[in-house]
């Protein structure tokens, strides 16, 4: 039996449910990229292998601009969620991502959390610590030998940095939680225009892949670029890579953090991409995807405020060329209670917005509104097109978009 712990094998081809299809998070536009690792986390004594080691990642003299660490853990269902963990010896209490979606097919427990903490200020280019999050025990046991919950998968530092000697990139992170078998799950990354000679990476961020179960493969924009087929990993893409080593069974490394060069799949002038993880007997969870690419022309960009207590989901949609009628994509972003942000869309050629949606859920209520120009010379276009900030005041029971220019 122990060989089949995290399969399917002789069941159904199944996305297991309830689950959280993986959706814009964050984008932002820079000169600078990205850096990822993880570390696999079954079982595992925190104190001395809760470890993701960033050394090498990021280039000298760049500055973080944001950092996010995410992780899962399993669970069962009459226990309730527990959201916290020491990074870097620092009490974080993580942001819900997926609460109680299918877990990978482990016995004694019935759900799987997936949680994501902005460690901005706390992670560092070096040895990175995690201790104190969720394990029924932490001895370092072979993870098919001991199944005590909760059961913690694994965790993955994602930093986003800034370097002026870089080229500007565009990066962006989808996030979510979807566990499946025998499937194939996908993400569409958009918000973005590559340019004219695309440089570009991703990383895919999995659950409980293992080495004894393989035949997992990445895709990208519809061509295999890791597992068989392949000459990344050509016998499982997701083969729980982060914890070979450092769990106590190699073959239940049960965390993935794939990093990738994907630039001869971006074409110029590209403003989306796919990515997709295959599974065939493996029972794996979808929790991340990260892309960033060389940027093109000289974006326009507009500072946005939001002057609520309330953290705001906006989606900008975007315009090609002049005429409303003409949708060019969106880019997505959150923006803290009271936080100003500057956001770069579209590019030299395609400058204008289109309209945008604001959802939000605070003090027990959920809010949403969309806001769409239907012709040029509008109210709401020329709030949108004439001013370089655009505010959010929350009134009543309303969220009020206006504009300003300093």
């Amino acid at each position: 039996m122990a060989d089949t712990f995290g399969s399917n094998t002789g069941n159904a081809d199944i996305i297991y449910p309830p689950s959280v299809p993986l959706a814009p998070f964050y984008s932002n536009t820079l000169n600078g990229d990205f850096a990822a690792n993880g570390v696999g986390l079954r079982n595992v004594n925190q104190a001395k292998r809760g470890i993701i080691d960033m050394s090498g990642l990021v280039p000298a003299g760049s500055t973080i601009v944001k950092a996010f660490l995410y992780w899962s853990y399993l669970r069962e269902n009459t226990k309730a969620p527990n959201p916290t963990g020491l990074f870097n010896s620092t009490l974080i209490t993580g942001t819900p991502v997926a609460i109680a979606i299918g877990d990978p097919c482990w016995p004694n427990v019935d759900v799987e959390d997936v949680f994501r903490a902005d460690v901005t200020g706390l992670a560092n280019t070096g040895i990175n610590t995690l201790t104190a999050f969720p394990s029924g025990v932490q001895d370092n046991s072979d993870p098919a030998a001991q199944i005590i919950p909760p059961l913690l998968e694994g965790a993955s530092l994602v930093i986003i940095y800034a370097n002026e000697s870089l080229p500007r990139k565009t990066i962006i992170i989808n996030e979510g939680g979807v566990t499946f078998s025998g499937q194939t799950v996908s993400t569409l990354l958009s918000g973005f225009r590559a340019s004219s000679s695309p440089s570009a990476r991703t990383a895919y961020i999995v659950a409980d892949g293992q080495a004894n179960i393989p035949l997992d493969q990445a895709f990208f924009n519809n061509t295999a670029v890791a597992g068989p087929g392949t000459n990344v990993k050509p016998e499982d893409a997701f083969n729980g890579q982060d914890g070979i080593g450092v769990t106590g069974n190699p073959a239940y490394g049960l965390w993935d953090t794939l990093v990738l060069d994907v630039s001869s799949l971006v074409a110029a002038g590209d403003a989306s991409a796919e990515a997709a993880i295959v599974s065939q007997n493996d029972c794996l969870t979808y929790i991340a995807q990260v892309f960033s690419v060389t940027a093109g022309g000289e974006q326009p960009s507009k500072t946005f405020i939001n002057n609520s207590a309330a953290t705001l989901q906006i989606t900008l949609f975007l315009r090609q060329g002049t005429n409303p009628v003409n949708q060019d994509g969106t880019v997505s972003f959150n923006l803290a209670p009271f936080e100003r942000r500057t956001v770069s869309y579209g590019d030299a050629e395609n400058p204008f917005l289109n309209g945008l949606i604001l959802t939000t859920l605070f003090d027990n209520d959920l809010y949403s509104k969309a806001e769409f120009v239907l012709e040029r010379s509008s109210e709401l276009d020329n709030l949108l097109n004439t001013n370089d900030f655009i505010s959010f005041s929350k009134i009543l029971t309303d969220y009020v978009t206006s504009g300003f220019n300093a």
